[in-house]
């Protein structure tokens, strides 16, 4: 059997269970997901073989996460390790409150991968799965809401830009924003300060003890910088 044939039959014949082959510009490959990972991982050491799979956060904010895996062998020793970052915002919206645990699940993911538990791919099934999710969700972001803002900017539409922008999610309005050239983006910066500056939450503000003390210290600055000015000296503006 000649080796191109032998890759026909291996590409024709369906991936077992917990593989996933996806196309790539390099041809079809397999990614395993972390499940079977962990389960083939566990087949060659049980639990009673002292073998075991660690995870530690190691930076977290409401924004960002990264995780370490570490597998320790029956002496404690560390045989392998992965690592995995995630940005809350690159996540889709339905997923974003489960940042953390996606990360870490990469984390180990990858861990058993240079530990040789790894299909014809390091990056996971469930990785891809989320590449490939957000390449499809910002192409159609991109193709329903992009034509619809130019129209509304074209045509002041502000009521109709505000409407459609509150139904967008964050990572929505990034991949919106991204496709405008600087002018539209002014544009639209415009439109959200006047929004603000319309808004109860602003005049709360306007009414608070904080902006009395804004106001005050402005004030006061003033007064410095133009004595200083009579005097020809100069002020830094700090109060």
């Amino acid at each position: 059997m000649t080796a191109r044939k032998k890759a026909a039959d291996t590409e024709a014949a369906p991936p077992p269970p917990g593989v996933i082959r996806m196309q790539t510009k390099n041809g079809p490959r397999d990614y395993h997901t972390v499940a079977k990972r962990i389960v083939d991982f566990r087949l060659e050491h049980g639990i009673d073989s002292g073998w075991t799979l660690e995870t530690e956060c190691v930076h977290l904010t409401d924004k960002t996460c990264r995780f370490i895996a570490r597998i320790l062998n029956g002496k404690g020793k560390v045989v392998a390790t992965g690592t995995a970052y995630e940005e809350r915002i690159n996540l889709d919206s339905y997923l974003q409150n489960a940042f953390v645990e996606i990360t870490e699940t990469s984390a180990v993911g990858r861990c058993l991968a240079f530990a040789g538990y790894v299909g014809s791919e390091v990056a996971s099934a469930d990785e891809m799965r989320h590449r490939i999710d957000r390449d499809e969700q910002r192409t159609h972001v991109i193709d329903e809401y992009v034509p619809r803002v130019l129209a509304m900017i074209s045509t002041d539409d502000r009521d109709g830009f505000q409407q459609l922008w509150d139904e967008l999610g964050l990572i929505e309005r990034d991949d919106v924003f991204a496709q405008l050239d600087s002018h539209k983006r002014g544009v639209i910066r415009k439109w959200q300060t006047q929004r603000y500056l319309e808004s109860d939450a602003y005049q709360t503000y306007l009414a608070s003890d904080e902006s009395t003390d804004h106001e005050a210290n402005a004030a006061r600055r003033a007064e410095r910088a133009q004595t200083a000015a009579d005097k020809g000296g100069q002020t830094n503006g700090n109060d």
